[in-house]
């Protein structure tokens, strides 16, 4: 067999291409690679640490030991009357607020 022949008016001269505006696929998988934000980038925090505003420390609210507590009641009792139970969370409540 022999061999073909290429024709020689039917081979085109290479074109040179600006690469800004070529289309994304012609661009060599190297260069698309590249372009990728690494997932460092894309997972970093928008806010630093510094631009937070510092946590306010709250205090838990301050309940009185049950001895105290009983001995306020009974003295509500003694002194008023009324209920055990509206004492004893009376008491608690005075408690907690002068202490």
């Amino acid at each position: 067999m022999a061999a073909k022949k290429s024709d020689k008016s039917s081979v085109k001269a290479p074109v040179a291409v600006d690469a800004s505006s070529a289309p994304a696929a012609e661009t060599p998988a190297r260069a698309r690679k590249a372009a990728k934000p690494k997932i460092t980038e894309v997972l970093a925090p928008a806010v630093t640490v510094a631009a937070v505003a510092p946590a306010v420390a709250v205090a838990a609210p301050v309940k009185p030991e049950e001895s105290a507590i009983r001995a306020r009641a009974h003295a509500l009792f003694l002194a008023e009357g009324g209920d055990a139970f509206e004492n004893w969370l009376r008491a608690e409540r005075e408690l907690a607020a002068g202490a």
